[in-house]
């Protein structure tokens, strides 16, 4: 009997930053783009890889609402 399937899972960007980046810059931009070396990348994403490569922890950073920015006297 042959199966074909497939299994998904949830991972936090942050797990792969240089795939969300990559992704984030092909949205922006409307034509196709290939890098066939390291030098071809983006800078931020060089960055990235050398610290994937460097096996640097890389936290997970949150904007806050402009909302949270305004203090208010009691």
């Amino acid at each position: 009997m042959e199966t074909n399937g497939f299994i998904l899972s949830h991972c936090y960007r942050e797990v792969n930053k240089v795939v969300d980046l990559l992704a984030s810059l092909s949205y922006d931009n409307p034509n196709n783009m290939v890098y066939d070396a390291f030098g071809e990348l983006p800078t931020r994403v060089k960055g990235l890889m050398n610290m994937d490569r460097w096996e640097m922890t890389n936290f997970r950073t949150m904007k806050k609402k402009r909302n949270d920015l305004i203090w208010e006297p009691p």
